[in-house]
């Protein structure tokens, strides 16, 4: 404990002062009537530590779900569903194309709010199958984090197609519908080009 002492200059200027001095990780600053229960202290620590390394991860998903492609709707659906099934009373999700924020409240009235920016999208459905596919499992029975972190982790270091695989399957797509919408085989190949 470190007793520091200043001129009365009221109660603002002694938490200023407080605050320049403060080093540590955590700060909680009760007022004269503020009454803490005995272990006030280190539940408020356990649940920032916790679950904010849970929400943490369950945004990891989300944020990996955008930059492949998902829908906004099933982005916020799959986040909330995900942060119910690790014990997450209320669950607050805003999305944007280029952004999630997250506000999560657990069963003592603890709130965590975590934000992520997206830098870079692509389409990549099967990333998004494959994430929405995790999170039914989280759902029915929830894993630890530790092999969350590491199935998502999997996901999101799966190789793309390759683009020339990518750039093939659109020249047969083009012809196919073109012969489909009644083109000849001339109007088959050049829609093979102009789809590649």
């Amino acid at each position: 404990v470190k007793y520091i002492w200043q001129e009365n200059a009221g109660q603002a200027s002694a938490l200023n002062n407080g605050l320049k001095l403060f080093t540590g990780k955590y700060l909680l600053w009760p007022d004269s009537d503020d009454i803490l229960h005995a272990n006030h202290i280190s539940r408020k620590v356990d649940f920032m530590e916790k679950n904010k390394e849970i929400l943490s991860a369950i945004l990891d998903a989300g944020e990996l779900m955008l930059m492949s492609g998902a829908e906004v709707s099933r982005v916020e659906s799959t986040i909330e569903h995900m942060a119910k099934a690790y014990g997450f009373q209320k669950v607050d999700v805003f999305t944007i194309i280029f952004s999630i924020v997250v506000t999560v409240k657990d069963g003592e009235g603890n709130i965590e709010t975590q934000t992520r920016r997206i830098e870079a999208r692509d389409t990549d459905l099967h990333k998004v199958e494959r994430i929405n596919a995790l999170s039914r499992k989280v759902c029915a029975e929830p894993i630890t984090l530790e092999e969350f972190k590491e199935q998502l982790k999997e996901i999101e270091q799966e190789k793309p197609y390759s683009p020339w695989l990518i750039l093939l399957i659109y020249g047969i797509a083009s012809a196919a519908f073109t012969v489909f919408f009644g083109g000849g085989v001339g109007d088959a190949a050049a829609a093979f080009i102009g789809g590649l």
